[in-house]
């Protein structure tokens, strides 16, 4: 070490551990295993397989309700019944625009 630890300084046995190589690396190779083990986990599966699917449900469900859109849900699938509302003509698919 480049100091020696427990001299009764504060400050010196604060130098001795922060500038200590095996200290610096065990503090890097905890960080890029929380970092990315555990966040990237965590975001991984709590947050898209769980959260997210969630919030989607209930967007979904209050646009439906603020447009009067019904689901047949007769073969076990959503089955959208979308009004047209004369913007787009009689034909309703996206990305054309009528034409």
């Amino acid at each position: 070490m480049l100091l020696e630890v427990e001299t009764g300084n504060l400050w010196t046995d604060f130098l001795s551990v922060a500038l200590d190589p095996a200290h610096i690396l065990s503090e890097l190779a905890f960080t890029i295993v929380f970092d990315g083990l555990v966040i990237a986990l965590l975001y991984g599966v709590v947050f898209k397989r769980m959260l997210l699917p969630r919030l989607r449900r209930e967007i979904h469900r209050d646009i439906d309700a603020q447009h009067g859109i019904g689901h047949n849900d007769e073969h076990g699938e959503e089955l959208h019944q979308h009004e047209t509302h004369g913007t787009l003509g009689t034909d309703a698919s996206y990305g054309t625009l009528g034409s």
